[in-house]
């Protein structure tokens, strides 16, 4: 485990997850945070193509701006009920929530 890069780390973890919702044969609610951070395009489209819509009605998927670009976007757009983007202002302390994705706004309803 230890000679491992981080990525690789997590497509194990991935992989074991996958193995279990596969082994389990249901489909529970599941919040992936920060997915994809750490992964290639190759692996980021074959998780939101695969895992997500294999992970359940109730997938929680917390992205940060720079994890999912217009394509990978357009590759989980159709398994998407709701999108929103969470804004922090820092002199508020508040959170403000928006009805679309970063690059959206305006474009989804």
């Amino acid at each position: 485990m230890d000679k491992l890069s981080a990525g690789e780390k997590e497509i194990l973890l991935l992989s074991l997850i996958w193995a279990m919702f596969k082994a389990s044969g249901r489909r529970v609610p599941f919040i992936f945070d920060t997915l994809l951070g750490r992964l290639d395009k190759t692996h980021k489209s074959t998780v939101l193509s695969k895992l997500i819509p294999a992970s359940g009605e109730q997938t929680l998927v917390l992205s940060t701006d720079t994890e999912i670009d217009e394509f990978h976007y357009d590759l989980i757009k159709p398994h998407l009920s709701h999108v929103y983007t969470l804004d922090f202002d820092n002199e508020k302390q508040s959170v403000s929530i928006h009805p679309d994705y970063f690059f959206t706004a305006g474009n989804e309803g």
